[in-house]
Parts: C-alpha cells; structure tokens; sequence
C-alpha cells in the first residue's frame, strides 16, 4: 500500500509475528519521499544468525545509515 506524503507526521501501529531463517528475509515498513530520503523499519536475522533483530535502514540526502537494535 502506498499514499502521497501530506505531512512531515506519521503515525503507524501494526503487529506481525516473523521468524527470519536467512539474512535475507525481511519484513517491516517503509516511507519513501525519493530516491534519497527514505526510511524502511524491519525485522531480520542477525548477522551472527543468533536470533531476530531490528533495523532501522534510512538513506538521508543520499547517505545511507543502518541502525540495528538486538
């Protein structure tokens, strides 16, 4: 599902239940502006594949941060 952006205000409630087996499973929500400002939130294995973990994947004016909270 996808809108336009009206606002600089988000609110977003949701509930999943997700249990990854490879790194490159992913599930989560993203907000996308442009190719260079954009936010995807989601759940994914752990690089040392101990468990699930959450990141916060964020591309600000191009830069790409990764945040990962165990």
């Amino acid at each position: 599902m996808a809108t336009r952006a009206t606002s600089f205000n988000y609110s977003v409630t949701t509930q999943l239940t997700f249990k990854p087996t490879h790194y490159s499973q992913t599930a989560g929500l993203g907000l996308y502006y442009d190719s260079n400002n954009w936010v995807y939130l989601h759940l994914t294995q752990a690089e040392n594949e101990s468990g699930t973990v959450l990141k916060l994947l964020q591309a600000k004016l191009g830069e790409r941060i990764d945040h990962v909270f165990t």
